[in-house]
């Protein structure tokens, strides 16, 4: 009778750390997404614009990201 209470909760520790195991992978994954999706996301906010430019200036040098732009904006205000 003893043995087969054992037994029981062996394997009821083994089950409960097998569904444990499989939800840590879980958060874990999802954390990495998640981390992931908000760095992409900050990258893709922060993609070049085209500044305006007169025709005497070179287009491809003069290019400055959101950030920056905002930044110069809040200087002229």
């Amino acid at each position: 009778m003893q043995i087969t209470i054992a037994i029981k909760r062996a394997l009821a520790g083994k089950v409960c750390f097998i569904i444990t195991q499989k939800h840590s992978t879980f958060r874990h994954v999802s954390l990495l997404f998640k981390t992931v999706h908000t760095y992409m996301v900050k990258l893709m906010k922060k993609k070049k614009v085209k500044t305006r430019t007169t025709r005497s200036q070179c287009q491809s040098a003069h290019r400055r990201t959101r950030d920056e732009k905002r930044q110069a904006e809040a200087c002229f205000d």
